[in-house]
């Protein structure tokens, strides 16, 4: 840890909280049952967004059968007979149309139902802390997302800081080992599921957890996410 030069974070979940978000959504009428579904499937996933859908709805007790999750795409599953799918645009509907903002796509049988649009909520301590951490360390933030937040990043990490999006888990993962090939020795902040790979890939990865609990198999280390503003020293 000691030799680290370049520190590569996550975005979404890591950033920004899972457990704030503003979310709308847009299309045919959801009925009870369909937001029980959603809440039903999205509860079998790890990833943030999937995590805050689940609290936004509210936990259920609905069945999901054939889970299948394509990392970096999308989910699907059987809830009381009809085929479930939430992901992105592109997973859900074969194309990318939508160029901004984060949005997660909803069908039922193959037929899309509409979406749901996420704003971020920034972690407080963000700012300062990726303020601080430039005076010893090159920095670079990698995301899944496209690029609807880039002004808000840039001022919040600085011009010096690299921004990367519409990265999925096998980019992230080859920029860490980018780096490495170039002489860095790299720190991972990721949220240890989506970033496995990146995180292996890196000299040290550590885990960004909202429960310290979470499984975290890539991470070398699990930092609970409140503390995320003391990294510098804890480095």
């Amino acid at each position: 840890m000691a030799a680290i030069d370049h520190i590569v974070f996550d975005k979404t979940g890591t950033l920004t909280t899972t457990q704030q978000h503003d979310i709308v959504y847009e299309g045919e009428t959801l009925s009870r049952s369909a937001q029980e579904s959603i809440s039903a499937l999205a509860a079998q996933s790890g990833h943030p967004l999937s995590k805050a859908l689940v609290k936004h709805f509210g936990r259920n007790s609905a069945t999901v059968q054939g889970f299948h999750e394509k990392t970096g795409k999308g989910i699907e599953g059987l809830v009381n007979g009809d085929l479930y799918a939430l992901g992105s645009e592109q997973y859900i509907t074969g194309k990318n149309t939508h160029p901004g903002g984060t949005r997660v796509y909803v069908s039922r049988e193959g037929k899309l139902l509409g979406y749901f649009s996420f704003r971020n909520h920034y972690r407080s301590e963000v700012n300062d802390l990726l303020q601080d951490l430039q005076t010893d360390f090159e920095l670079s933030v990698i995301s899944g997302d496209n690029a609807a937040e880039r002004n808000t990043l840039r001022n919040l990490a600085g011009k010096k800081t690299t921004l990367l999006f519409n990265q999925q888990p096998a980019d992230k993962s080859d920029y860490v080992i980018q780096l490495k090939s170039s002489g860095k020795k790299v720190m991972m902040i990721g949220d240890g599921l989506n970033d496995a790979i990146a995180m292996r890939e890196s000299n040290i990865g550590i885990a960004l957890a909202e429960d310290c609990n979470t499984f975290t198999p890539a991470s070398d280390g699990i930092m609970e996410s409140a503390n995320l503003g003391k990294l510098h020293r804890f480095i």
